[in-house]
């Protein structure tokens, strides 16, 4: 996929040139991978699609046809064309199972991306990306199939009228309450290509005026910031307004794109003074795109900008990474990038990183992460000096399209950039981007939430079950956006009525029994939700809102002591049990502490598995791993104090 998002709707001059004869010769083929190459998806498809009608046993033609839909992004139709060319028994075949899965899963085909994940898993010639990567889409597949119950703080907001064109228009950015900055193609009508034509029609940045949203009056495209025959966009602002950070790219010979990040002055609305970031950022040899800049507090009551961008350059987790660099105010330049590191960024692709400055967090799209289909939005949580594990933010916010540019619009909502179905397009319902707004939802308080989780999670009559050591990960949703500033960002599922739960009070000191029974429920919900990485000690990043909404729960009251109890089931040794259980529970008072709590008023101990919740064998001897799941947990006790 092509940096920027993108995308070329080109096709040949001549209409129907070459289609009377067909030519399957080496120099015919040539041509027709250079226009893919080139970009020039839709002057190689007809073309493609008639000689692979007319001689329907040419795998190299149905490969390339397979590559050229899937650069267009028509995934159901790269799949199948994949798969014609797809020979098991050939030397060399396995490389094409990764395409076939991949593209299939993005169409949301699941029926055939179940097929091919089995196939893989049949190939012992399968390389350890492929089979890596389907080991990830199975997960994403269990992640889809509870899209019923999944929860978002977010909803779409249809009375959002931004003016997409048929072209990609991607990266919204908000000047002020009545001007936006986006990019876009601004074209309407299918382009033609013509190497002759030395200004052919590029990406450029836009600003747009409005009066009254979402009355849009005026869009222009600045051309100091756009320059001839060179594709811009990706802008960022600084936090001050003083300057604009933004991305150019040209295209060689062969249509690849070279990227690097440049900055403009910006006073009373106008841009001026284009200059080039230096070799720290632009390193050469590497694409560089897709700015966001912050402001930290430095010393003396200094303000230091920060840059995350995204490069491929050497030394990343894989394919595009986010990196990160801070201004240096001694020297007047950003220092040399360093990589977020493998937490952050996978083997894939990340793309479009967004900080949002009054929690602290990070967005960023991955198509390596654990996701619905295609770039799925991610938040990290500031965690110390970095940042914890991505945390998906599950539908309607993603889908098995192309979801990229997630960005707050303050306490408003969020914009996004999208090629989902029921986009503006001019020929295929998913190819390009669309400008998307989406609304934030009410807020619940931390008891309330808790209630409205178990509501949506838990089918009558079925149990919530833990993650633990060796077992497979519970049938629980993502949680979305999180602020380590509020007790829990409460979730709303669409079209789903709010429970109506009323705030249950903290035990007072004079409460013999420890907790009131209202008390004793929240509990053991918590509690059912702490989990931890497999083999690990290390909470999920599903478990913490729940710890947020106890830490939330404890704040409120006067006074407690809390009791931590950590067990594991009865698989392993003895010893390691009892060690494991303990860390575990040091792990919760470790988060706890972090959030406000006194360390002095809580207590951990391990039992291992000496207290199991269920049996973890069945009457008839036989191993029971669901039971055994339930019993991996921490327990809580509260008394007043």
């Amino acid at each position: 996929m092509k940096l920027f998002s993108i995308v070329f709707f080109i096709i040949l001059l001549s209409g129907t040139s070459g289609f009377g004869q067909v030519d399957t010769s080496a120099r015919q083929l040539a041509r027709l991978r250079e226009q893919v190459g080139r970009g020039s998806y839709f002057t190689a498809i007809p073309e493609l699609e008639k000689m692979a009608q007319t001689f329907p046993k040419n795998v190299k033609l149905h490969q390339l046809l397979g590559e050229a839909y899937q650069e267009a992004r028509l995934p159901e139709k790269a799949a199948m064309s994949f798969e014609s060319g797809y020979l098991p028994k050939a030397k060399g075949s396995a490389k094409w199972l990764l395409p076939i899965l991949v593209n299939y899963h993005q169409a949301g085909n699941l029926n055939k991306t179940k097929v091919w994940i089995e196939e893989i898993g049949k190939r012992k010639d399968a390389d350890a990306i492929t089979k890596n990567k389907a080991k990830q889409i199975e997960q994403s597949l269990a992640e889809m199939a509870k899209a019923d119950t999944l929860s978002s703080r977010y909803a779409p907001d249809t009375t959002f009228a931004f003016p997409n064109s048929g072209y990609a228009d991607f990266a919204p950015l908000r000047m002020n309450d009545s001007t936006l900055i986006f990019s876009s193609l601004r074209q309407d009508s299918v382009l033609y290509y013509d190497p002759a034509l030395p200004n052919f029609n590029t990406t450029k940045i836009h600003v747009l005026k409005t009066t009254s949203s979402p009355s849009f009056e005026k869009i222009e495209a600045p051309k100091v910031l756009n320059l001839p025959g060179q594709y811009t966009g990706n802008g960022s602002l600084s936090p001050d307004g003083k300057w604009f950070y933004f991305s150019r790219c040209q295209q060689n010979r062969i249509g690849k794109l070279t990227c690097a990040i440049y900055k403009a002055e910006l006073e009373n609305g106008r841009f001026k003074n284009v200059s080039r970031l230096d070799d720290a950022i632009n390193k050469a040899g590497s694409n560089n795109t897709q700015p966001f800049v912050v402001v930290n507090a430095g010393s003396k009551n200094t303000q230091i900008e920060t840059l995350y961008f995204i490069s491929d350059r050497k030394g990343g987790a894989g394919g595009n990474d986010i990196w990160v660099s801070t201004y240096n105010l001694k020297k007047r330049k950003f220092g040399n990038a360093s990589n977020l590191g493998k937490a952050v960024n996978s083997a894939g692709d990340e793309a479009t990183p967004f900080f949002d400055r009054a929690g602290g967090h990070l967005y960023f799209s991955s198509n390596g992460h654990v996701g619905h289909g295609g770039h799925d939005v991610f938040l990290c949580r500031k965690v110390g000096n970095g940042f914890g594990k991505p945390i998906n933010l599950g539908k309607p916010v993603n889908s098995n399209a192309d979801d990229r540019y997630f960005s707050h619009d303050g306490s408003k909502g969020a914009f996004l950039s999208s090629n989902r179905k029921g986009a503006h397009n001019l020929t295929e319902q998913i190819c390009c981007e669309d400008i998307f707004y989406f609304k934030r939802l009410p807020k619940l308080d931390s008891v309330q939430w808790l209630a409205y989780q178990e509501k949506v999670r838990q089918k009558p009559g079925q149990l919530i079950q833990q993650t633990e050591i060796q077992e497979t990960k519970p049938d629980e949703p993502k949680i979305a956006t999180l602020d380590p500033k509020v007790a829990v960002e409460q979730v709303v599922v669409q079209k789903t009525a709010e429970p109506n739960t009323a705030k249950i009070p903290v035990p007072v000191v004079n409460d013999s029994k420890a907790s009131d029974v209202k008390t004793t429920i929240i509990l053991k919900r918590i509690s059912r939700n702490i989990q931890f990485e497999i083999g690990s000690n290390t909470l999920t990043s599903a478990t913490l809102p729940y710890l947020d909404s106890l830490a939330s729960l404890l704040k409120s009251g006067k006074t407690y002591s809390l009791e931590l109890i950590g067990h594991t089931d009865n698989k392993g040794n003895l010893t390691k049990n009892m060690t494991l259980s303990k860390k575990r529970a040091e792990a919760v008072k470790k988060y706890l502490v972090s959030k406000g709590l006194l360390t002095a008023r809580i207590v951990t101990m391990g039992k291992g598995p000496k207290v199991p919740l269920l049996p973890n064998q069945n009457p008839d001897g036989t191993d029971n791993p669901g039971n055994r799941t339930q019993n991996r947990r921490v327990t809580l006790k509260l008394k007043s104090s």
